[in-house]
């Protein structure tokens, strides 16, 4: 008889053991009965008669890296030298011809466009102007003359203006590794 009582308490102890084993087998594969997934990113609101689990955010500073750049970067015209001539003779039918010529050279290693604009004031001090415009190749030098054929007006004096209308950048600037912070939202749940 012992032994028919003995196996009832085994058949017994083994029916618990499996019913406790299937209490535990969906306790972990359910998520809505834990509070527990597995899977990352997904809010999951958790009640049960016992507790009340709440999400708690807060922002933080989160350090990151960024390469800038600094140093000496400018904008400014292209370098060049000038001078002037004047030149007067007497043209083909008799008139007399005024030639005005301005020198430009351009001293960088870019070529750029350069205007030049001719001044001349007349006995009453009115100032009249011409100007022309020309591409100069790097390092070369150009001419810009105006030639004043038939002498409208008598100019007492002349004088010009360069100027450089390409732009040139300096780039001596070097990379700089900063650190900066950016605010994150961080969760979780109490």
């Amino acid at each position: 008889m012992r032994k028919r009582g003995q196996i009832a308490v085994e058949i017994l102890l083994a029916l618990i053991l499996i019913v406790l084993l299937g209490i535990i087998i969906i306790l972990v594969l359910n998520p809505k009965i834990t509070g527990k997934s597995s899977l990352k990113n997904v809010d999951v609101t958790i009640s049960t008669t016992q507790t009340n689990l709440q999400r708690y955010c807060e922002y933080v500073k989160v350090p990151y890296q960024e390469e800038i750049y600094s140093g000496n970067y400018q904008i400014d015209n292209l370098r060049f030298n000038s001078w002037k001539e004047h030149e007067s003779y007497d043209g083909i039918i008799g008139n007399e011809v005024d030639r005005y010529t301005v020198y430009v050279k351009n001293l960088d290693n870019e070529e750029g466009y350069f205007k030049v604009i001719f001044y001349f004031y007349d006995y009453d001090n009115d100032k009249h102007s011409v100007s022309i415009t020309k591409r100069i190749r790097a390092r070369e030098t150009e001419k810009f003359i105006y030639i004043d054929k038939y002498r409208y007006d008598d100019f007492k004096r002349w004088s010009y203006e360069v100027i450089s209308e390409t732009k040139k950048s300096y780039d001596n600037y070097y990379p700089e590794i900063v650190t900066r912070y950016k605010t994150e939202q961080r969760c979780y749940w109490i």
